[in-house]
């Protein structure tokens, strides 16, 4: 999907198709690039460009790098909204639990699965809130902070 962005967005600029097919053959190499399992970072263009090593993080199973480093190309963006996180090589396992492994089909319709499971959370959660509830009972819910149906589950209090 990113990569027919790359294209839009190219096109969208008016560039010649051959300037666009270069830009978008560039910009799909330099997404496989960051995505290698490779140790390597880019020296002092370290706070400048994307690097495997700081890719890596954003994939790994580590709580404290969740919702961080999220650039694709300029590691600025991260810097800026203060997800940047790059402690070092990352030794860390890649994924989230739950998730399938080496087998695509399942690995492309999990998202899409997990997004259906989180939605019938949501309505369980809904329906048991409201049922034989009064309006009395209701009010002080309705100013409790709710918790978005698609937020990943990473447990909580009451062992959820």
């Amino acid at each position: 999907m990113m990569d027919l962005s790359y294209v839009f967005l190219a096109s969208w600029a008016g560039l010649p198709p051959g300037v666009t097919a270069g830009v978008s053959l560039l910009l799909v190499l330099y997404n496989r690039y960051i995505h290698m399992t490779v140790d390597w970072e880019h020296g002092i263009f370290h706070h400048v460009f994307v690097s495997p090593r700081f890719h890596q993080w954003h994939h790994a199973d580590d709580p404290s790098s969740y919702n961080t480093n999220f650039a694709n190309i300029f590691v600025g963006w991260d810097l800026l909204f203060g997800t940047y996180r790059v402690p070092g090589p990352c030794r860390e396992r890649f994924g989230i639990p739950g998730m399938p492994k080496h087998n695509i089909f399942k690995l492309m319709i999990w998202p899409f699965t997990e997004w259906v499971k989180k939605g019938q959370q949501a309505l369980r959660f809904s329906s048991k809130r409201t049922q034989n509830v009064s309006s009395a009972e209701l009010a002080p819910w309705l100013t409790e902070p709710t918790i978005h149906p698609l937020a990943p589950s990473r447990g909580g209090e009451n062992g959820d």
